[in-house]
């Protein structure tokens, strides 16, 4: 038992001991070894890697692409005996994609070799040299894959807390780049090395998309450089300091007219966090030295301000922008120094606020807009003038002069609103405007509130002041149809505003005289611009002090309907003294002939008619001339009048009812009273039915007075009733002694008796309007009363026999007109005592009396003693042959043939008495 324990120990002694030197040789021979491939090593500049280990180093990398695998190619690698690797000619592409996605000629990692023999490996530098990143031909412009960066190299230095780039330069596009700085890695999430990598392919191809359609926006800039510059900061990594500098812009802009931009020297820089886990602050400024576009430049545009960058979301929100340029000019127009702040303090709201100077004109502008929206408010301030109109003008290529010109700067404040879409939904402003030339009409003062809704344009509280001319009231208008609306309400002269209408306003107006002071109006005006045919205004005026054709007027109502064709007084009113006027009118006017074509009325008045007929022109006048009136009479008149523009040429057609019921004289011939109605018919006159006082008694009748070739005509048919003979031979004379242009005659006692003789006459003649000595009729007259004249028959024997005087108490005839003469066939004198039985001629022109008469003396007596003498004389009471000659002035009584007319039989012919001189 115990040989074979000892035995077990020396074979397990044994075993120990050969594996004991073993492992001692085995461990020199190690050391030997590792010391001959350290001296290998030493000798040698790199080692290659071998094809085997770079395959499985692609392999390696490539499953790092997780679900969409990389395939990546690597050309050689290498490593240095100091710690550095050099791997050369890398590309790596994506599934499904034969074009590589990025290529890079030389890497060169250097690592510390004492930190690797710690475990640690860490890299202490990286450089990079030849780096392209490709646009796969699949979503390029141009089909083949295209790189948008290229010609890349950097230097990295990494270490525990900070990276530091020591250069990081190339090109993206035509772009050159450079980035500079270290960036702090405190800030940097760590990523657990157990995450599973996630399917960043499709991300990554629709950001090459995005690269694709961004990088094609590149193309117009011209020797475009960048600069990025790196501050490490603990929180966001670094600030970086970004500036980009190039030589200028050329964009082809599409449209109907194709045009192109061009830009001088930009310059822009910003500031902003590299990396924020929620957001931070980007600080932006800019610089372009010019702009050119067709009928658009600027000069030295400035911009700076600050935006938030929000990181997840990305987004990028203005909170602070101000850009400003020294000028910009726009289809000729100029802007002086305009600066715009930009503000926001939500996420989708823009405070904005511009300040300039147009055309010498101040302009202010603040809005908050909602941009997403694109609606919002806004306030303005600005002054217009007469710069500011005729830059408007070239802007809108019409003279708006010719509508509104601002003689000075007028200040104007207003604000609106935006609808959804930048729509301008409403619009309010104050405008308060001195020495406005308003189309054509000289304004000293406006005021008002203008608004703009809902396409309808209106002007409310607005006050106008010409000269001494004021209004108030408002104004509409449809921006689509351009149908307008005045309302006014003030003191205006209609002649003072002659330029807002066409000639047919002037040529209304220009008969009315407003210059005392102006009448209280209120206005109403439709219409449309550019259709005068359409206005209609409606106007109410009362004045003071006018005049209507040099006529004055001590006040002047009325409300008139007007159309550029067309006015209609509604109703007017007028008074002169004690005198008044109403009724209605209407006139037609032909616009194409420019000449009035109709014009109705109806009309009362007891105006003083003198006055009155110059209203209605020289016709009227002079109809009315010859007229003299104690008192203004009653007048009624309705008319129809053709103008030039009528289509039977100029025709008058006008009724009229006259009644005055005082003292009027009528061509000279003196009447109590007189009414009548009239008809005139383009020149004739039908008197239907006239009434008045003559010579104490009554005369009414008929007339007309027609128009002929030769000159007018008058026919009348004529009655007085129980006129006073004295007075109707009296005013009958006068009458006659004016028209022949002779003095009144004088007072003669031997009319006297005619005084308290009843006359009653009808009478009808025709002749030459005014021309009584050739007018042709008949008629026929009685007269009676106590004081028809005694005769005589003793001559002055008669005084002192009284019974022999023939008194007569009534007469009686008729006549026969021809021209001067008028002729008596029948005329019969009976009285008291005797009777006459006459007939003769009597002759207006020269009053001359030729009469026969047969006398019958005592042949109506019943008195005894005449009675007595009659019987004695009855040989020569039976007829008594006379003549009357001489004139009324100085009758002459004779008996035919002396005294033997006594013995002639009574039924004998007495001799004729010749015709006065000249008939």
């Amino acid at each position: 038992m115990r040989t074979v324990f000892k035995h077990c120990w020396f074979g397990t002694r044994l075993c120990a001991g050969g594996l004991w030197r073993f492992l001692r040789w085995s461990l020199w021979l190690a050391l030997v070894g590792l010391i001959g491939l350290q001296l290998w090593l030493a000798s040698a500049h790199e080692l290659p890697l071998p094809a085997p280990l770079l395959r499985h180093l692609e392999r390696h990398i490539g499953r790092l692409g997780g679900e969409s695998p990389l395939i990546v190619h690597i050309g050689r690698a290498a490593i240095d005996p100091q710690g550095r690797i050099l791997v050369e000619d890398i590309s790596v592409g994506g599934p499904g994609i034969e074009e590589p996605l990025l290529t890079l000629r030389l890497l060169h990692v250097r690592l510390d070799p004492w930190t690797l023999l710690q475990g640690e490996g860490l890299v202490h530098e990286v450089e990079l040299a030849g780096l392209n990143l490709f646009i796969p031909g699949a979503l390029s412009a141009s089909g083949k894959a295209e790189p948008f960066l290229r010609d890349v190299a950097a230097d990295f230095q990494p270490a525990h807390s900070a990276l530091t780039i020591e250069r990081l330069a190339g090109q993206c596009d035509d772009i050159a780049f450079s980035v500079q700085g270290a960036v702090s890695l405190a800030s940097f999430p760590h990523r657990s090395r157990s995450t599973p990598a996630t399917d960043w392919y499709p991300a990554y191809l629709r950001t090459l998309r995005k690269i694709a359609q961004w990088s094609a926006q590149l193309a117009p800039i011209s020797g475009g450089k960048l600069t990025v510059r790196l501050v490490p900061e603990a929180t966001s990594g670094a600030n970086a300091q970004v500036e980009f500098l190039a030589e200028g812009l050329s964009l082809e802009l599409p449209g109907d007219k194709p045009a192109s931009l061009l830009t001088g020297p930009i310059r822009l820089a910003t500031r902003s966090p590299l990396l924020a886990r929620d957001e931070g602050l980007l600080h932006i400024s800019a610089e372009i030295a010019s702009i050119d576009y067709p009928r658009l430049s600027l000069q030295h545009l400035r911009l700076s301000g600050d935006a938030l960058v929000r990181r997840t979301p990305f987004s990028i929100r203005p909170r602070l922008v101000e850009i400003s340029t020294d000028r910009i000019q726009a289809y000729d127009v100029t802007a002086e120094a305009p600066i715009l702040r930009l503000s926001s303090t939500e996420l989708t709201t823009v405070h904005a606020e511009l300040k300039t100077r147009v055309a010498d004109a101040p302009l202010a502008l603040a809005a908050d807009i909602d941009w997403r929206q694109r609606s919002g408010t806004f306030e303005f301030e600005t002054s217009l003038t007469e710069a500011l109109t005729q830059t408007a003008s070239t802007l809108a290529n019409r003279n708006l002069a010719r509508f509104v010109l601002f003689k000075r700067p007028t200040l104007l404040r207003g604000s609106g609103t935006l609808a959804p879409g930048a729509k301008l939904d409403s619009l309010r402003i104050w405008a308060q405007v001195e020495d406005l030339l308003a189309h054509k009409v000289h304004i000293d003062r406006a005021s008002g509130w203008l608004s703009l809704h809902d396409r309808q344009f209106r002007a409310d509280d607005a006050f106008v002041s010409v000269g001494d001319n004021e209004a108030r009231g408002s104004y509409a208008m449809d921006i689509d149809t351009r149908d307008y609306r005045f309302l006014l309400q003030g003191r205006l002269r209609p002649l003072d505003i002659n330029g807002w209408f066409g000639p047919w306003w002037p040529d209304f107006w220009r008969h009315f005289d407003f210059e005392s002071a102006p009448p209280r109006a209120d206005i109403d005006i439709q219409g449309r611009w550019g259709n005068a045919r359409l206005s209609r205004i409606y106007v109410a005026a009362e004045g003071t002090h006018a005049a209507i054709r040099e006529v004055p007027f001590d006040q002047l109502r009325t409300r008139l309907f007007i159309r550029t064709h067309y006015i209609d007084a509604l109703d007017f009113f007028a008074t002169q003294g004690s005198g008044a006027a109403s009724g209605t009118f209407s006139r037609a006017y032909d616009l194409e002939n420019r000449a009035w074509r109709a014009i109705d009325f109806d009309v009362h008045s007891t105006l003083d008619l003198a006055e009155a007929a110059r209203l209605y022109g020289p016709e009227a006048i002079a109809l009315v001339a010859p007229h003299r009136f104690s008192a203004p009479p009653q007048v009624h008149a309705i008319g129809h009048l053709d103008g030039p523009a009528g289509p039977r040429g100029l025709q008058q057609q006008v009724h009229v009812e006259f009644d005055s019921p005082t003292p009027i004289s009528v061509y000279g011939l003196p009447l109590q009273r007189l009414a009548l109605s009239a008809d005139y018919h383009t020149g004739d006159f039908d008197f239907g039915q006239f009434r008045g006082g003559f010579a104490g008694g009554e005369i009414e009748g008929h007339a007309q007075l027609e128009k002929t070739a030769a000159g007018r005509t008058l026919g009348f048919d004529l009655a007085l009733k129980h006129t006073d003979m004295g007075r109707t031979v009296e005013e009958l004379l006068a009458f006659s002694a004016l028209h022949r242009g002779l003095p009144p005659p004088a007072r003669n006692p031997d009319r006297d008796w005619m005084h308290g003789v009843s006359l009653d006459l009808a009478l009808s003649a025709e002749g030459p309007w005014i021309d009584l000595l050739r007018f042709k009729g008949n008629g026929n007259a009685m007269i009676s009363g106590p004081n028809l004249r005694q005769i005589y028959i003793l001559g002055p024997l008669s005084h002192l026999l009284p019974f022999t005087s023939l008194r007569f108490t009534s007469a009686r005839s008729s006549a026969k007109i021809d021209g001067p003469v008028i002729t008596f066939p029948d005329l019969r004198l009976s009285g008291s005592n005797s009777s006459i039985e006459a007939s003769g001629k009597y002759f207006i022109d020269t009053q001359g009396l030729d009469f026969n008469a047969r006398v019958y003396p005592f042949g109506e007596s019943s008195d005894g003693l005449r009675g007595a003498v009659g019987f004695v004389l009855v040989p020569f009471s039976q007829a008594l042959a006379v003549n009357l000659t001489g004139n009324l002035e100085s009758p002459h009584w004779a008996f035919a043939n002396g005294l033997s007319g006594l013995l002639r039989p009574a039924d004998a012919p007495a001799e004729t008495v010749p015709a006065p001189a000249g008939h």
